[in-house]
């Protein structure tokens, strides 16, 4: 009878130790989201002070930001304090109307060290245009006096969809002062039967008084890549004519790199 008291004691203290690591480790993980949603919030709307407090500020702090186009890093606190001062100076920014969420969120806990990565989106409307950013996070905290702080913090940015479906549409105006502003020097295009364009003949082929107009129908994007389904309606041979067809646009930064045709004429 013994045995088994002293069996149930270690067992419901067993249990016990259990659910109470489990709770302490999911209290931890709630704790940490709360700085990295607070780091996001406090650099959008300007809070210097809130910012500062979340970093560990020492000459290990690391800052990296990746874009599709570019990077940069900010190395030890001086430099990266420097860097949040200069937020004091965007009154004239209002990004009131910007959310920021963190999404698909994974998180290791190592005694009084922690990383996490997430879905990092901002999204919104700013000076009455729809925003989307999104980036991959990647982050490393440390505790110290009982609060975790940021030690590292990285960003790599996904293309900006909703800018590439705006220069994508931007091509279907079909102004030839558009050229420069919406294709890369090495714009290649490609068409049915082996048609094949550049830059020039592009401008070219929009300059020479022909009446051309496109009517999109709906787009999507995905990575650096859009997908436009539209009509067009032309002259040829004295007739005025319309099509649907499809344009696959691959960018490099905000610019078409590369665009595949394909038009229906069995309407």
């Amino acid at each position: 009878m013994k045995k088994i008291l002293i069996s149930s004691i270690v067992l419901i203290s067993i249990v016990t130790f259990s659910c109470q690591t489990e709770s302490s480790i999911e209290k931890e993980k709630q704790a940490i989201m709360s700085v990295i949603q607070n780091e996001s919030e406090f650099a959008r709307d300007g809070n210097v002070e809130g910012l500062v407090d979340l970093y560990v500020q020492d000459e290990y702090n690391t800052r990296i930001i990746v874009n599709p186009e570019s990077y940069y890093t900010l190395s030890g606190w001086d430099t990266l304090g420097s860097f949040f001062e200069q937020y004091k100076d965007r009154d004239e920014m209002d990004l009131s109307g910007i959310n920021v969420s963190k999404e698909n969120p994974i998180i290791k806990i190592m005694g009084n060290k922690a990383w996490l990565i997430c879905d990092n989106i901002w999204e919104g409307t700013y000076e009455g245009e729809y925003l989307k950013n999104e980036s991959i996070q990647v982050t490393f905290l440390e505790k110290v006096n009982g609060s975790w702080k940021i030690s590292f913090a990285g960003w790599t940015f996904k293309p900006e969809t909703g800018k590439i479906k705006q220069v994508a549409a931007t091509y279907h105006e079909l102004n030839p002062e558009n050229v420069d502003l919406i294709l890369t020097e090495d714009f290649k295009g490609w068409g049915e039967n082996g048609h094949t364009w550049d830059r020039e003949s592009h401008r070219a082929f929009l300059s020479n008084g022909v009446f051309k107009k496109d009517s999109i129908i709906n787009q999507v994007a995905e990575g650096n890549w859009v997908t436009t389904r539209f009509i067009r309606t032309m002259d040829y041979r004295e007739e005025r004519i319309s099509a649907p067809a499809m344009h696959f646009k691959r960018f490099e930064g905000n610019k078409i790199a590369e665009l595949w045709e394909y038009f229906d004429y069995t309407e």
